[in-house]
């Protein structure tokens, strides 16, 4: 970043210097990184070394700089950190990934009267909208994935149906085995591909889903089995991100059965769309961002003690219609301009202090929270 006077600098990032496992935080946090240095041109960025509190030269930063907004972008730092070096700036923290494991790490910090959110779909916007009883915390910054202008389209012979993602249980792709199993036990049609790892996330909060414990288990049993019984799936584990964008250049289709939680956009279903892939969805979470978009298929589901629900012909149907690549890009773009509109209008000048006066958080606890989520989320994510 350029050096830049104290009274020019009007927002500070704060990231975390310790680089981020999971590959998703890292594209988001660099698209931010981008978006508000385009935005706000007197930016300056924080990396804390240390996520429980901060150092003396970092400290320092605060006394030199009389900063407008700070934005906290990494979804490993605790705002109660900043809170004593505020002074009359806005405060704000992206919530994205698990939120009810986000807004809960900050019970012991209520009521939040330094604190705005900014949130990345419209269900979690009307998600917490609904927990809060209150909008006005809330800022909706749509998520992006990387920019795409054109491509070259490669043709493909025959359908063929690709997941990228987790192996974990909320994801669904064991029961995604069976589906496309009997779909082509009964249509003799196209392949499969999963390219990803086996996780444990949320193992302990939908225990009956897998009764062997970890997610691979179950999964490598089901592929296993329908190869053998000479169903064309491939596994292709984990794959870097140039071998994933070859892998969409191969197929046609993309599907998500994800009811995970954390489910609040879908980087994968941007990055597919963005090659021209029709999508087979569950409209859970972020899902439902890419309403509109031609060769964009939901499916309604239900999730109930760990197991998923769906009408399998319908999902059959969906497999077998397709759009051309050319067809679903360009709607794709004309999506995305709408998008560019909201992201234009974004601003932080709304100041959370002023806005948390009328709103309900005195009574704030996690089970409070956990199930007002799950009450309110579920008629609008099935």
């Amino acid at each position: 970043m350029e050096q830049i006077s104290a009274t020019a600098c009007e927002l500070i990032l704060i990231d975390c210097e310790t680089p981020d496992s999971w590959s998703s935080a890292h594209a988001l946090k660099q698209e931010f990184k981008k978006f508000y240095a385009k935005k706000y041109p007197f930016l300056k960025l924080l990396s804390l070394q240390n996520i429980f509190q901060l150092s003396s030269e970092e400290k320092k930063i605060f006394d030199q700089f009389n900063f407008k907004y700070i934005v906290i972008i990494d979804h490993r730092i605790m705002p109660h950190l900043l809170v004593p070096y505020v002074k009359n700036a806005k405060l704000w923290v992206h919530i994205w990934g698990s939120v009810i494991q986000r807004i809960t790490h900050f019970q012991n910090y209520m009521p939040m009267n330094h604190l705005g959110f900014i949130v990345g779909s419209r269900a979690q916007e009307k998600a917490l909208s609904l927990i809060f009883k209150s909008k006005n915390l809330i800022e909706y910054l749509p998520f992006q994935g990387e920019e795409t202008s054109s491509l070259e389209f490669q043709p493909s012979e025959e359908p063929t149906y690709i997941y990228v993602g987790r192996i974990s249980n909320t994801k669904n792709v064991d029961h995604l085995l069976n589906l496309f199993h009997r779909f082509y036990q009964n249509k003799k049609r196209g392949k499969l591909i999963i390219a990803g790892l086996p996780d444990n996330v949320n193992l302990v909060s939908h225990p009956p889903k897998y009764l062997v414990g970890f997610a691979g288990e179950n999964f490598f049993y089901l592929l296993d089995q329908f190869q053998r019984e000479g169903t064309p799936i491939q596994y292709r584990g984990f794959q870097n991100k140039e071998e994933v964008k070859r892998l969409f250049r191969e197929a046609t289709h993309y599907i998500s059965l994800s009811t995970a939680e954390e489910e609040d956009f879908g980087l994968s279903v941007w990055d597919a769309v963005s090659h021209g892939l029709n999508c087979v969805l569950t409209k859970w979470g972020g899902h439902k961002e890419f309403e509109g978009i031609t060769g964009v298929k939901h499916l309604n589901l239900t999730h109930e003690d760990g197991s998923i629900g769906l009408k399998e012909e319908l999902f059959q149907h969906h497999l077998l219609e397709s759009h051309s690549k050319e067809t679903v890009f360009q709607s794709f773009l004309n999506w995305k301009k709408t998008r560019d509109q909201i992201r234009s209008h974004f601003s932080l000048d709304s100041d959370p202090r002023e806005m948390s006066e009328n709103t309900e958080l005195q009574h704030f606890n996690k089970d409070y929270f956990f199930n007002e989520y799950e009450r309110y989320l579920l008629p609008y994510w099935e």
